[in-house]
């Protein structure tokens, strides 16, 4: 006895449209996804990354000015030493002004803890 054989019925995916068909009738063709995957945690990571800029260059302008104003009172109250840099310390906070580029430096001494015996 011989067997038969039997087609299997493939699905038939969906075809695109040519592009003759779908100029004819005004349509849309089918696109292509081609955005990466990890386009979406780029663009977030990326626009943080701008907000946080913007936010460090608003605090950088607040920090010129402030340091424009320290170099003013430190150049009009503290005498300079012999290389022109100016000094003050006071309550643990040390600051010094050297002349090159205005430099400021300020420094908050660690407190020191003594031990009872």
């Amino acid at each position: 006895m011989a067997k038969k054989k039997v087609a299997k019925k493939k699905a038939k995916k969906a075809e695109p449209k040519l592009v003759k068909d779908a100029k004819q009738k005004g349509e849309q063709i089918p696109l292509i996804d081609v955005t990466p995957v990890y386009a979406k945690k780029l663009i977030t990571a990326a626009k943080l990354y701008k907000e946080l800029q913007v936010e460090r260059m608003d605090a950088l302008e607040a920090e010129i000015a402030q340091k424009k104003v320290v170099c003013e009172i430190m150049h009009d109250k503290v005498d300079a030493d012999d290389n022109g840099n100016r000094k003050f310390e006071y309550e643990g906070l040390k600051i010094t002004v050297t002349p090159r580029d205005e430099l400021v430096k300020v420094v908050k001494k660690k407190e020191t803890i003594q031990l009872e015996d």
